[in-house]
């Protein structure tokens, strides 16, 4: 199994973002990882209001989104949304930084 991790610099978590795995049929399973710190918006990559949101409250290392790829068909997936009992409604297109052509994450949450 392979693993890989944040790349930023200086890296922003230790988790896991992706995991690799070839089965013995020779098929490969991709399971992604989104955290707070890939939140960023998908079309200028800027910090958002639940990226500051999760980030202020700290935290930052429960998986948001999950993903499981085998080969090129996504076959499991989870999505956690958040809401904050504050009025302004932010709505955000949310995209984490791995494999962006497989992952891409819309929440509506409010800040």
């Amino acid at each position: 199994m392979d693993y890989t991790y944040d790349d930023a610099v200086p890296r922003r978590h230790f988790n896991p973002v992706s995991t690799t795995m070839t089965n013995s049929d020779g098929l490969e399973t991709i399971n992604y990882t989104a955290y707070a710190y890939e939140m960023k918006d998908a079309s200028t990559g800027a910090d958002t209001a639940v990226w500051n949101a999760l980030i202020n409250r700290n935290m930052i290392g429960i998986p948001i989104e999950t993903l499981k790829v085998v080969e090129t068909d996504t076959v499991d997936g989870s999505r956690t949304e958040f809401r904050f009992l504050m009025r302004v409604l932010a709505t955000v297109h949310l995209q984490p930084t791995i494999a962006p052509h497989l992952i891409h994450i819309y929440s509506n949450a409010t800040k």
